[in-house]
């Protein structure tokens, strides 16, 4: 809102005067890192004294209900890209979902084949077996907890980045690539790759595997946390990282609260998804 954004250019003003004549002689990442601290600090002790101006729970209870219908339908109505989570061995077979008609014994097999034999598997229960997307999941948790848009938007950033890795260490468990490109867990690979990927998924299949992650998580109040960083985030001086994070995270929001139950419903009864 007006209101909103009005906030957030006083709030700068207020980190360019504390600042001071300094910031001429700054670097612009220097520039960068000055005018976030003293955002974050500022908007913490302002959420911190004046919480209900920037949040309202009440108005995500319809919303955060209907997530829980969307994490119940079968996984194969959604374009997940098999290609990159097929062959992990989460879970046991019975422990994917007590409801499977198909549980036959307790070898561990891989998503492709369990998704092959039980069409009705939800796409929560799916994603929440799914080893290499908990730091995702995780991140997005994190999210909710935080006192500012800056922090937040580095939660989904981070949920992204464990996204982007857990789907290439699913890939490369498939393709068996050889050591020199597969995703390692060594210390100097974690150091050189925490922040920033050499490989990078498409926007398509980066938005539905968070999605999947999203729905097979404990599916905290992203509505809140979408609204607050949308109302709050200083847009003019983010990084290109956090505004594909922003763009992200309001797409999953949007796409929630869009999302036609009754035409999924009708879809599937209909036998017309594939």
């Amino acid at each position: 809102t007006k209101a909103a954004q009005e906030f957030v250019s006083e709030l700068l003003d207020q980190c360019y005067k504390l600042v001071g004549p300094c910031y001429e002689k700054m670097s612009s990442t220097e520039k960068s890192i000055c005018l976030l601290i003293f955002f974050r600090c500022l908007f913490n002790r302002c959420y911190e004294k004046y919480g209900d101006y920037f949040c309202d729970f009440k108005s995500n209870s319809e919303k955060r209900m209907k997530l829980e219908k969307i994490a119940k339908i079968p996984a194969h109505y959604f374009p997940i890209p098999w290609n990159l989570i097929g062959n992990s061995k989460p879970n046991k077979k019975n422990e994917i979902s007590s409801n499977s008609e198909n549980q036959i014994n307790n070898e561990p097999i891989t998503i492709s084949e369990f998704a092959a034999t039980d069409k009705c598997c939800s796409i929560g229960d799916l994603f929440e077996t799914i080893v290499h997307f908990k730091d995702a999941a995780n991140s997005l948790r994190t999210s909710v907890l935080q006192s500012n848009p800056i922090d937040a938007l580095f939660c989904i950033h981070m949920a992204l980045i464990g996204i982007n890795k857990g789907a290439f260490a699913n890939f490369n468990e498939q393709s068996h690539l050889n050591e020199n490109t597969k995703i390692s867990n060594s210390k100097n690979d974690r150091n050189h790759d925490d922040f920033d990927m050499k490989q990078l998924l498409c926007f398509d299949d980066m938005f539905a595997l968070m999605l999947g992650t999203f729905l097979g998580s404990d599916k905290p109040d992203i509505f809140f946390v979408a609204d607050m960083i949308e109302k709050f985030a200083p847009k003019m001086s983010l990084s290109p990282s956090f505004d594909f994070a922003l763009a992200n995270v309001e797409g999953l929001a949007s796409h929630c609260v869009s999302f036609n139950l009754e035409k999924c419903y009708e879809e599937i009864n209909n036998g017309s998804n594939k």
